[in-house]
């Protein structure tokens, strides 16, 4: 009989049969602040659309709720109601318009107030990259109008599941919104925490403006450290709380990676999941528009290497099929490890015969430094401080290792595309990055990348040492680009974990 692994809370593994993961609840909402191909700043927006598509493509009615911004393209989206939304004593108006997550025919909702969202600024910054003062109005009326969307359609999802802080008081509204709209009451709820070192923490003030009891102002329930958090009042009303990786779910039940929250998550443990995050289809190398040349793990050889030759064309650096190209797409900033990325761009370009592509933004200290760096080595140091979908495609396939050393990672999505394009990752033991990137054993022709078991420059420069010696040897090179290859991240995959949970939450 088939199986498949489901992660379970604390991390333990049961065994589900196939046959035993049809939903058994036929609806399910996905909440979130933004949504790739709509309005994006971060992965978030790339993990919540597929996820809403994949219980959709199980059979379940599925829709998405997200704030209208002045960023979202009206053209393919209608009003189709006036709602108004209580914050503190005053009823506040807003309008709903539906359209659809893009690519899809499954509806989204965008909740929208002129004053709260129709801004010049980023989503949740201004234009001089100051955040909004007044995110907890924003967002309170964001959740609350999630509630007034729904009672207007007369549809309650039987899951309804929101996405870090911005999302996060739905859970804790279900309470009081059920009183007078006694269609909640069976409504699941749960949360999905990304990163939590957001925890949506504001003024003491937000709990009245959001409708809860004074009462509700204890460590136990809504305070956190003298203010109110959006993040805890997710974690301790939602029927189930999320993770983005089994490992990540452990690291933050500590009191060095939990961010203040370690205490309530080990009071609610129980209800604690950790799930990887999966990658859309378009990412394949076999599908990926983006690349020169489209390729399997059959021709990944060639492919990698004709992706390889148009890329450092399009960094005016010379092809030399003797010479390594290591990478790096991401935020330059000293999460990621950007410090001894640096340091050892720096080593390895004059120390040994080999190349560097960099894509990204972040500290403008990390751009002068790079900047420097391709003066001094301009036959061998391309970077681009831009964010750029295309070349970020380009550069995941072309290199022949890419590097990810994060001191903080909940999961991470590059090494997950680096090992389906067959480019080994190398990275540290950080979250999700543990539980996706196992290290190669030459003896055994087991692994998928390379391991760092501390974040240092000589760490990183002995693992790309490494990387050098396993591609010289083809052979080696070969097995591990397959290896990579053949492990299944897929969106398809991380659902069926959702729903063997949801199921356990229906009656």
């Amino acid at each position: 009989m088939l199986t498949k692994i489901i992660a379970t809370s604390n991390n333990k593994i049961t065994v589900a049969t196939l046959e035993s993961i049809k939903p058994k609840f036929k609806s399910y909402a996905g909440v979130a602040s933004e949504a790739v191909d709509l309005a994006k700043t971060g992965g978030l927006a790339d993990a919540v659309p597929p996820l809403v598509k994949e219980m959709h493509k199980l059979g379940v009615d599925s829709r998405f709720f997200m704030p209208l911004y002045k960023q979202i393209p009206r053209s393919n989206a209608e009003k189709i109601f006036d709602i108004k939304v209580r914050l503190g004593g005053e009823l506040v108006p807003g309008i709903v318009l539906i359209g659809k997550i893009p690519h899809t025919d499954i509806p989204a909702y965008f909740i929208g107030n002129d004053h709260f969202f129709n801004r010049d600024g980023g989503l949740y910054v201004d234009k001089n990259k100051q955040e909004y003062k007044d995110s907890n109005l924003r967002f309170t009326f964001f959740n609350r109008g999630v509630y007034e969307t729904m009672i207007a359609l007369r549809w309650t999802p039987d899951i309804l599941h929101a996405h870090d802080w911005q999302a996060a008081l739905c859970p804790a509204l279900k309470d009081q919104m059920t009183i007078g709209n006694p269609q909640f009451k069976g409504m699941k709820t749960a949360l999905s925490i990304h990163n939590i070192a957001f925890s949506g923490k504001f003024s003491r003030e937000t709990i009245s403006i959001a409708g809860f009891k004074e009462s509700d102002y204890t460590p136990e329930r809504f305070e956190f450290y003298d203010s109110f958090s959006f993040l805890k009042a997710g974690v301790v009303t939602s029927d189930v709380v999320f993770t983005v990786s089994p490992h990540y779910a452990k690291q933050i039940l500590n009191q060095k990676n939990g961010c203040g929250f370690d205490g309530i998550l080990n009071v609610h443990k129980e209800k604690l999941f950790g799930i990887v995050n999966g990658k859309e289809d378009s990412w394949d190398p076999w599908n990926d528009n983006y690349l020169k040349e489209k390729y399997d793990s059959q021709s990944v050889t060639r492919g990698k290497e004709e992706n390889k030759k148009h890329l450092l064309k399009r960094f005016n650096l010379k092809y030399d099929p003797a010479k390594p190209v290591f990478g790096f797409v991401g935020r330059l900033t000293w999460q990621k490890g950007i410090d001894i990325i640096v340091e050892s761009i720096e080593r390895l370009l004059k120390e040994k015969d080999a190349q560097f592509i960099l894509l990204g933004t972040g500290d403008e200290r990390y751009h002068y430094e790079l900047e420097m760096l391709r003066n001094r080595y301009p036959d061998n140091l391309g970077i681009a401080l831009c964010y750029d979908e295309a070349l970020s495609h380009l550069i995941i396939a072309g290199v022949d290792f890419i590097l990810y050393p994060s001191r903080d990672e909940p999961c991470g999505l590059v090494q997950i595309f680096a090992e389906g394009d067959g480019t080994p990752p190398v990275v540290s033991e950080e979250g999700g990055l543990k539980d996706t990137v196992k290290d190669f054993d030459p003896e055994t022709g087991t692994g998928t990348g390379v391991v760092i078991n501390e974040v240092t420059p000589d760490a990183l420069l002995e693992a790309m040492g490494r990387c050098m010696k396993y591609f010289d040897n083809k052979e080696l090179l070969l097995t591990l680009r397959k290896n990579g290859m053949a492990e299944d991240f897929s969106w398809g995959k991380s659902a069926i974990e959702y729903v063997k949970v949801f199921n356990s939450l229906m009656p």
